[in-house]
């Protein structure tokens, strides 16, 4: 019976070392990515995204990473260039190229993160396992804080093959301490393709769908202007469009990104009913031949 228990062990490490490594994708990929902005304010969010284009940075070839505060990705919001190499992930932003992520490790391996908060961390990689998503197993890598800022607040470092920091830090950050108020950047969806594949589980949205968006920050200048009235929306109230250019159509979503509601050809003003709205903040965004002309928030009690 110990033979066979032991063969049964071995035979599950020789699986699990044999378990397919996912690349990091190299197109068509979006990280949607939740800002939080204090504890008594709503969040914001913002993606970084690769289409399908690439850059040549001092004879490397790199894929243009772009972000954006829209789902639509254009060349003024290129950020960098990423690539991958035997594993490692590379990012090269201003001048300088960074190991972002390296699925070499094994457990007790270090990793020295330059691009952290707050500052430069090192980590110690605790676990590795593997999580089924979309139909397709991937390693992830658990860190614990061995060096660093930040003295007795939580460390977070958690890698998902082919996805990169699975949580605190987004996209851009190899690892991030956990802050006392909700300000860090969390990565809260990861789409490839037409697919949503991954969703931060500890985030109370069911899934991430096609209405998850992210939107503009709300301090943005557009070039046309909403007024709620009155705000906060207690019974009802108007959204009066004013500016020079004529909206065609006004999207409000809720604060998880969740797209609640939309009016076409709204004319000079909407009608909003509480009823229809649970209580909390909402974002609006004006769009003008579908490019975003505006944007801002309203309060419903």
């Amino acid at each position: 019976m110990k033979a066979i228990y032991l063969s049964l062990l071995l035979l599950l490490s020789l699986s699990a070392g044999a378990q397919t490594y996912v690349p990091f994708p190299v197109s068509d990929a979006l990280w949607t990515e939740r800002v939080g902005t204090g504890q008594d304010k709503p969040p914001i969010y913002h993606c970084f995204g690769l289409k399908n284009a690439d850059t040549v940075i001092k004879s490397v070839t790199y894929h243009k990473l772009y972000r954006s505060v829209d789902t639509v990705l254009s060349e003024s919001e290129y950020y960098g260039g990423i690539r991958e190499e035997a594993k490692r992930i590379y990012l090269y932003t201003d001048t300088t190229e960074i190991v972002l992520y390296d699925f070499n490790l094994q457990v007790d391996d270090t990793f020295k993160a330059t691009s952290s908060w707050p500052g430069i961390l090192q980590g110690k990689v605790t676990q590795i396992d593997s999580v089924m998503i979309a139909g397709q197993y991937r390693k992830r890598y658990s860190f614990t804080l061995i060096q660093g800022s930040g003295s007795g607040i939580p460390f977070f470092g958690n890698w998902i093959e082919g996805i990169g920091n699975g949580g605190i830090g987004g996209l851009v950050q190899s690892f991030a301490m956990q802050p006392t108020c909700d300000c860090q950047i969390d990565n809260l969806c990861f789409k490839l393709g037409n697919d949503w594949v991954y969703h931060d589980p500890k985030f109370s949205s069911t899934s991430c769908v096609a209405s998850v968006t992210a939107i503009r920050d709300p301090q943005s200048v557009g070039k046309a202007s909403l007024l709620v009235a009155p705000n906060p929306v207690t019974g009802i109230s108007r959204l009066l469009i004013g500016g020079e250019a004529k909206v065609d159509r006004i999207d409000i979503f809720n604060a998880q990104g969740l797209r609640v509601q939309s009016y076409s050809q709204p004319g000079n003003s909407v009608l909003i009913d509480r009823n229809a709205y649970a209580p909390g903040m909402y974002f609006y965004r004006l769009s003008v031949a579908g490019q975003t002309a505006g944007s801002g928030k309203f309060s419903v009690q």
